[in-house]
């Protein structure tokens, strides 16, 4: 709550004033982060309420934490296992997968719960909600620090609050992570704009804190935090102090973070960091404007409307030379894009609500007719009782709470997002674990079309122990771009879900690609398009090669009669080009051709082949490169 301390107070009159009885205790109180609030005014439990009310349905429905989390769950496992020493690897999916996430939410969990012995489980439901209701009074102090006094201060943090993307992602399980770093994130922005108006070596040093913290718990959010601290710092001051500043900051986070990244790389190397530039989502400038064009302009009415707003928000700030909201919307989906929707909403709610005040009221003034507005709005004596007055705001603030826990869930683009897995979901990854093969590996099949949203998927190895062999997550730290051929052959499989010829098409696809399982697992929650129904019946025919060893209205387990064989072993498991082509996708006479010049390489060969063909993909580590040759080139 420091970065509070240096926010403007509330204008006279506006906040309870203590007597002198009390005038003691209340100055000691101030001193406390929990009194600081008290600047903020009654913008601070109107859009924690709004926030909650809107996030609160979510959690009372289930007892299991919302969407993902499983591989966070088991990193904060191992971390207790190891005494709060960092593991080597996690035991996450069984694959070796290096012990390199930022740790700092893991730590917190582990922390929480070696000190109150409350359960992983609870910890990793619960905690993420708490992380970004603390990011909403973060965005009510920043909305005060760079936005002009008046409505919009009050309305951007509450738009923020109404808005999926600054909840969606954040309040998972997997959001331990996400919401701690972005907490810490806002957290670094606003001192870093006290830092721009008023430099001092206190907020240059808790800045840089802030933003090495939020680079132990989130990478891409330290990053977020980083960036956006070095644009406050141009924008707002405009002089080349804000370079040192913003130079000083960045140093003093990486050094603040040591700790974490730099046992990494005395452990594995660079590589594991190598391999997660792969994930940023760095693309090509067309694709990033139909990202950005995704984002303010929704298939939601209402959503698109706080994108117009936005925008018109945005060419306001322009015509009045403030650059800062408008620029920062920009950089966000150039230089973190994977994440661009939940840091984007920050400025966008920003924006929203600097449109809504400073021209659509001003606007809906001066249309309305002075003398009719009198006639019809003059209040009666009744109504200026104070009673009357405290219970009317008192009415439409619980109406207004009510309409957003109503009307928040439908503004989704996904209806699933934050579902969770059932009671009878969990029962059956918990019978795969008492009933089969310690090394048993497992194709998991669903119903969703993205690897995101997969909850079963994700959640599978955790809970019954077993690997899943196209789980992207975890991989993303692992080399030769095993992330990406993951999320490929992911989204590929499902192309068989529509085919009628069933598990002799399936047996045949994973042994071209080297995808090899000795068992199938089908979730029959329906979350998304997919229907495996047709696959489930084949498996049923004598001589399909499975047996259907669990049937319930939550998951079909198939095991094969022996593991899947591939076709061209010595060319690995995963055999597929980083646009999704394989050699099993190509014509008879090509995988004739290199089957006979590589025998069992035939496919690594065709892959190694093509690849050459194709551009780089982007990277954060590429585009470096590639800064470093222009830079050399000039003259």
């Amino acid at each position: 709550m420091e970065m509070l301390n240096d926010l403007p107070a509330e204008p006279a009159g506006a906040a309870w004033q203590p007597s002198t009885t009390v005038a003691l205790p209340w100055r000691l109180a101030r001193r406390a982060a929990l009194a600081r609030l008290g600047r903020l005014g009654w913008t601070v439990p109107l859009a924690v309420l709004f926030a909650l009310a809107i996030r609160w349905p979510y959690f009372v429905r289930s007892d299991f934490p919302l969407g993902d989390g499983g591989m966070f769950l088991a990193m904060t496992q191992d971390l207790v296992s190891s005494h709060l020493a960092l593991p080597q690897q996690t035991s996450y999916n069984a694959e070796a997968i290096p012990y390199a996430y930022p740790p700092l939410a893991f730590y917190l969990l582990a922390g929480l719960h070696a000190l109150f012995g409350t359960d992983l489980l609870a910890l990793d439901r619960w905690l993420p909600l708490v992380a970004n209701l603390a990011s909403v009074l973060g965005v009510v102090a920043l909305a005060r620090a760079v936005l002009p006094a008046g409505p919009a201060r009050v309305l951007g943090p509450l738009v923020f609050a109404l808005l999926p993307r600054s909840y969606e992602w954040l309040i998972m399980g997997g959001g331990i992570t996400r919401s701690l770093g972005y907490l810490l994130a806002i957290a670094c922005l606003v001192q870093a704009v006290a830092l721009a108006r008023a430099p001092s070596w206190r907020r240059l040093g808790v800045c840089a804190l802030l933003a090495g913290l939020a680079l132990a718990a989130h990478l891409e959010e330290g990053l977020f935090a980083l960036y956006s601290a070095a644009l406050a710092l141009v924008c707002l001051r405009r002089d080349g102090r804000a370079v040192v500043l913003g130079a000083a900051i960045g140093l003093g986070a990486l050094l603040l973070s040591a700790p974490w990244w730099a046992s990494v790389v005395l452990q594995d190397g660079l590589g594991p960091f190598q391999a997660a530039s792969h994930t940023g989502g760095w693309s090509m400038p067309a694709t990033l404007l139909a990202a950005v064009g995704d984002f303010l302009a929704p298939a939601s009415v209402p959503l698109g409307l706080v994108g117009s707003l936005g925008l018109l928000g945005a060419a306001l700030c322009l015509v009045r030379g403030q650059l800062f909201l408008p620029l920062w919307l920009g950089a966000i989906f150039v230089l973190t894009p994977r994440s661009g929707p939940s840091e984007g909403v920050l400025p966008l709610a920003l924006l929203a609500g600097l449109a809504v005040a400073d021209v659509i009221l001003p606007g809906l003034r001066s249309a309305a007719s002075p003398q009719r507005t009198a006639r019809y709005l003059r209040p009666r004596a009744w109504a200026q009782a104070p009673r009357v007055r405290q219970l009317g705001a008192s009415l439409g603030v619980l109406a207004l709470l009510g309409s957003a826990a109503t009307i928040g869930p439908h503004l989704q683009l996904d209806p699933h997002t934050l579902d969770n897995l059932q009671p009878d979901e969990r029962a059956a990854m918990a019978w795969v674990a008492d009933h089969s093969a310690p090394d048993a590996r497992f194709l998991v099949l669903s119903s969703t079309w993205s690897w995101e949203d997969d909850q079963a998927a994700e959640w599978f190895p955790v809970l019954s122990g077993r690997q899943s062999v196209l789980t992207p997550q975890g991989a993303e730290w692992l080399p030769d771009q095993l992330h990406a051929r993951k999320v490929c052959l992911f989204q590929k499989v499902r192309d068989l879900a529509s085919w009628d010829r069933g598990l002799t098409d399936l047996d045949t696809w994973a042994s071209l690609r080297g995808v090899v399982f000795s068992d199938v697992y089908i979730a029959r929650a329906a979350r998304g398009p997919v229907d495996w129904s047709p696959l489930i019946a084949a498996a049923a025919a004598p001589a399909s090669g499975y047996t259907i060893t669990l049937d319930t209205p939550a998951a079909v387990v198939l095991h094969r009669a022996s593991p899947i064989q591939p076709r061209w072993p010595a060319s690995g498991a995963f055999v597929v080009a980083p646009d999704c082509q394989s050699l099993a996708d190509q014509t008879p006479e090509t995988q004739a051709t290199f089957q006979a010049s590589y025998g069992g390489r035939a496919a690594s060969a065709w892959v190694a082949e093509h690849q050459q063909a194709l551009a780089p993909r982007p990277s954060l580590s590429h585009l470096l490169a590639l800064a470093r040759t222009r830079l050399d080139d000039l003259p």
